[in-house]
């Protein structure tokens, strides 16, 4: 007996109407909702499983219309996202924050273990 293989399914360019749109993770198609950026198994990409994600999960925007869908689509491509598809938040501040001690510490010309005691008198 053949082993079964199990079938990709295709984006289709109307599942935009139920909040979707397609990003390649592991080499497979696979739907990402636009709302809130959950990437679905490939075997999700039917319209029954997309409604009901939306419908489900999104109640108040299971009516809207497609370009309210495609304006968010768009500004995902904006958004910087992880390999798995999944938004990445990155504080600024915190980033800049990290940059001042280290410079502090460099100015000291000490061993960056410093930088505890640094911070301890900070906060």
């Amino acid at each position: 007996m053949a082993a079964s293989v199990a079938k990709k399914r295709k984006y289709n360019d109307e599942y935009i109407n139920y909040g979707f749109t397609s990003i390649l993770a592991d080499g497979i198609e696979k739907p990402q909702c636009v709302l809130c950026f959950k990437v679905l198994g490939n075997d999700s990409m039917r319209p029954g499983k997309l409604k009901h994600h939306l419908t489900t999960i999104h109640p108040q925007y299971a009516e809207r219309d497609p370009d309210f869908f495609k304006r968010h689509e768009r500004s995902l491509g904006k958004q910087r996202l992880d390999k798995s598809g999944a938004f990445q938040q990155q504080n600024f501040s915190v980033v800049e924050a990290s940059y001042e001690v280290s410079i502090e510490i460099a100015k000291k010309k000490k061993a960056h273990t410093i930088g505890e005691t640094y911070l301890s008198r900070v906060l």
